[in-house]
């Protein structure tokens, strides 16, 4: 989208987290997609034109130029000054990201945490961002990560118990489709036959399987220590290489618990197998259930998991 002269206001007197910005100004300041797909994504771009006009180093740069270099955000090239930087950075390389929506045309807001700091991206209009920087106290980002996944909109109680599970299983649609239908026999004979403890998993059942009980989703996805591609000319998270984790939550908020499909690499599975994501979409599941009782839900989606029975090396 870009800005029409009659709609501008005075970008200077703004404050950072105020400053509008749309989907193609982002994508010449990121050079590419923000790593967390939030904004700049396949769903909501038509990166493949962008890629063959190669947009982004021509009309998209001069609109953003031209609206953002009088007010002193950027330089005549299009180099942001350095508070604008600071907000950037964590977006333009490979982090764990936090965002309400599966598919990345659905994405509304996100959060990317990296060695670089921590960014949230919220959408203020349809195709114009806010950017959201956290503060550099990694100490306060529980906090500043509830005033963007607000309570109203993403509420989350203590368990009353505490636990968590992860196990195998490539085809998850019979196990969800039970929770959700609270088949409680399916549920007892799944726990048995995988060595499960039935009384979470039926708790669970009935939360979810009640018309009553809210519940929303989560996107993980971390991608810390990966390298981005640029075969298109530009930065593209969807192409990398290097150790992916992704999950995928719904969230039983008055439950205080979750379950998630979830993917990982383990033995046998390539180390660029997120790139034909279809290709490796079964081999790569398994499902994680887990109830938390401090009801922290940042402690909560902090993090995706490594394959059942390993370890994650950027936790």
């Amino acid at each position: 989208m870009l800005f029409k002269k009659r709609n501008q206001i005075d970008l200077a007197e703004l404050p950072l987290e105020r400053l509008p910005l749309s989907r193609e100004d982002l994508f010449v300041l990121f050079d590419g997609c923000d790593s967390g797909g939030v904004a700049c994504n396949v769903g909501s771009m038509d990166l493949a034109s962008a890629s063959m006009e190669k947009s982004w180093q021509g009309p998209w740069r001069e609109s953003m130029v031209g609206r953002l270099h009088p007010a002193g955000w950027v330089d005549a090239e299009g180099n942001p000054n350095p508070k604008l930087e600071r907000a950037l950075a964590p977006l333009r390389r490979p982090g764990l990201t936090i965002t309400d929506g599966r598919a990345g045309k659905d994405r509304t807001m996100g959060v990317t945490m990296g060695d670089d700091g921590a960014t949230g991206l919220v959408q203020a209009a349809p195709g114009i961002f806010n950017l959201k920087p956290l503060p550099d106290d990694r100490s306060r980002w529980p906090q500043s990560f509830r005033e963007l996944f607000d309570e109203r909109k993403f509420p989350f109680q203590a368990a009353t118990r505490e636990w968590h599970e992860r196990f195998v299983e490539y085809d998850t649609d019979p196990l969800f489709r039970a929770l959700n239908t609270n088949d409680r026999r399916f549920v007892r004979s799944y726990c048995a036959e995988h060595g499960l403890d039935i009384e979470p998993m039926l708790e669970l059942a009935h939360a979810v399987g009640s018309i009553t009980w809210r519940r929303y989703e989560v996107y993980v996805d971390d991608r810390r220590g990966c390298t981005m591609g640029r075969e298109y000319g530009w930065n593209d998270p969807d192409v990398c290489r290097g150790p992916v984790y992704m999950r995928w939550c719904v969230i039983v908020p008055k439950l205080g618990a979750m379950y998630a499909r979830c993917h990982a690499a383990h033995e046998g599975i390539p180390e660029d197998w997120c790139n034909n994501f279809p290709d490796w979409e079964d081999p790569t599941a398994f499902v994680a259930v887990d109830f938390y009782e401090d009801g922290d839900l940042f402690h909560a989606l902090d993090h995706a998991y490594p394959w059942p029975g390993e370890s994650n090396p950027s936790s």
